[in-house]
C-alpha cells in the first residue's frame, strides 16, 4: 500500500544529483517562457482594454527578469532539498518549509517581499516535478 505523507518521502540513497539539478535549472529558467507568452498576450489585450494589458505587461516583465534575482533562492534551497531527498524527508510540507525558509533568507538579502511566496511556489513545483521523475512516494 502506498501512503502519502506530508513530511516524508522515499529516501533517495544514493542520491543521483543530475535529475535534481536539471529540474532546478529548468524551473529557474521557466518564468522567462511564461513571461514571453504574457508579453505576447499583453499587446493585443492592451489594444482592447488598456488597464489589464498594462498589468499583464508588468507581470510578464517581472517573470522575464526573475532568473536574474531568483538564483540566490535556488542556491539557498538546493542543499536542504538534496539532504531532504537523501534522508527521505522531502514531502509536500517539507518542500513548503524549505521554500519559505529560502525565500525568507533570499528576501532579506535582496530586500524584497516577493521572494517568500515565490520560494514556496518554486519548491512546491519542484516537489511535483521530482515526484514525476523519481519514486518519492513512501510505501508502507
Amino acid at each position: 500500500m502506498i501512503t502519502m505523507n506530508l513530511f516524508r518521502s522515499q529516501p533517495q540513497a544514493p542520491l543521483a544529483p543530475g535529475p535534481v539539478l536539471l529540474s532546478c535549472v529548468l524551473l529557474w529558467i521557466a518564468p522567462v517562457g511564461l513571461g514571453l507568452i504574457g508579453l505576447a498576450l499583453a499587446v493585443p489585450a492592451g489594444r482592447f482594454w488598456a488597464e489589464p494589458g498594462l498589468q499583464l505587461w508588468f507581470i510578464a516583465s517581472a517573470l522575464i527578469f526573475s532568473p536574474i534575482y531568483s538564483w540566490i533562492g535556488w542556491l539557498i534551497a538546493l542543499p536542504s532539498v538534496m539532504l531532504a531527498l537523501w534522508q527521505g524527508w522531502f514531502g509536500w510540507a517539507t518542500a513548503l518549509l524549505i521554500g519559505a525558509g529560502s525565500g525568507l533568507v533570499a528576501g532579506t538579502l535582496a530586500d524584497t517581499e516577493i521572494s517568500l511566496p515565490f520560494g514556496i511556489v518554486a519548491l512546491l513545483v519542484l516537489r511535483a516535478v521530482l515526484g514525476r521523475i523519481m519514486p518519492l512516494r513512501q510505501s508502507s
